[in-house]
């Protein structure tokens, strides 16, 4: 069982052990994320920088950090859990 889960699921605890080593790393039932995951990153870019200005909730005297995300569409490599398979490109803006 992982106790990452919500509500606990039973696992196998080869498929565990497999999916832990892989660095997937996800209950394969409610899909939640267990222990760290490791692996290759596709090809992309992060960008971070500062803004001024607050969040909502903040010190109106406070600055914002952005940092931005951009991959690419392409194709899964030798050390990806799927080698082969294409995979979508996404642009994420995560604000700190």
């Amino acid at each position: 069982q992982l106790a990452a889960c919500g509500s606990v699921h039973p696992q196998h605890e080869a498929c565990v052990a497999r999916w832990l080593a892989t660095g997937a790393g996800r209950c394969a039932i409610c899909r939640a994320s267990c222990g760290v995951r490791t692996g290759a990153q596709p090809d992309g870019s992060m960008t971070d920088y500062v803004e001024p200005g607050a969040l909502p909730g903040f010190p109106a005297s406070s600055r914002t950090r952005g940092i931005t995300y951009d991959f690419d569409d392409g194709v899964q490599g030798p050390d990806h859990l799927e080698p082969g398979a294409s995979y979508r490109g996404t642009r994420r803006d995560c604000y700190l």
